[in-house]
């Protein structure tokens, strides 16, 4: 009886090592993994910055320029003395500082004649962030590359970039659509039921009888 509790004892333990080390050798996996994909996407960001960072915004697009500027109460439109679209400001910040290159298509000094190519020489959309303590940090964006729908752009270190085509649907705004945008007006009232004229109301016992009613 003793030898077979014995056995017992020593089975449960080596099942119990060999769980323990099934769990420690998938979590150096999930670690490994982990450092795997931070180590990408650091490689892969365009820029070193976050949203928080970032104290001015311009973005030139071809509705028109636009200067943001951070206060104590988010961003505002000097020239329209306007308060900005905290959603809109936002979908642009998390986009630019965030934004992964797909692949590079040419390192920094290209000329011209190159960037002309690739719709950069005079970019569609170019949005510019002045950073706390003065760096500034540029992305500019040109033509759609028609074999998977990326943009051709340009970052501030001058290379010229595949980026996500999305990120002219989020960048390309105007004044008009990065200001606030106005509460939605109340519907209007429900309104009761006319009051009929008085020629048209029954006779009350008030109102004096005709002569045939006499």
């Amino acid at each position: 009886m003793k030898a077979r509790t014995r056995s017992l004892a020593t089975t449960l333990l080596l099942v119990a090592a060999a769980a323990a080390a099934v769990l420690a050798a998938w979590w150096a996996v999930d670690l490994r993994g982990a450092a795997e994909a931070a180590r990408t996407e650091k490689a892969e960001r365009l820029f070193a910055f976050e949203p928080g960072q970032v104290r001015e915004l311009t973005v030139e697009a071809p509705a028109g320029t636009t200067r943001l500027v951070r206060g104590e109460k988010g961003f505002r439109i000097p020239a329209l003395d306007a308060p900005a679209d905290a959603g809109a400001v936002d979908a642009i910040l998390e986009l630019f500082a965030h934004v992964r290159r797909k692949a590079e298509v040419a390192p920094p000094g290209a000329g011209e004649q190159a960037l002309a190519g690739y719709g950069l020489a005079k970019p569609g959309v170019r949005v510019t962030a002045l950073l706390d303590g003065g760096r500034t940090e540029t992305l500019a964006l040109g033509d759609r590359n028609a074999f998977d729908g990326t943009l051709y752009a340009r970052p501030t270190s001058g290379a010229v970039v595949l980026v996500p085509g999305e990120l002219s649907y989020w960048l390309d705004k105007g004044p008009a659509d990065l200001k606030e945008k106005p509460p939605p007006a109340p519907p209007p009232a429900e309104k009761g039921p006319a009051t009929p004229p008085a020629a048209d109301r029954a006779p009350t016992s008030l109102e004096p009888r005709g002569k045939s009613d006499r």
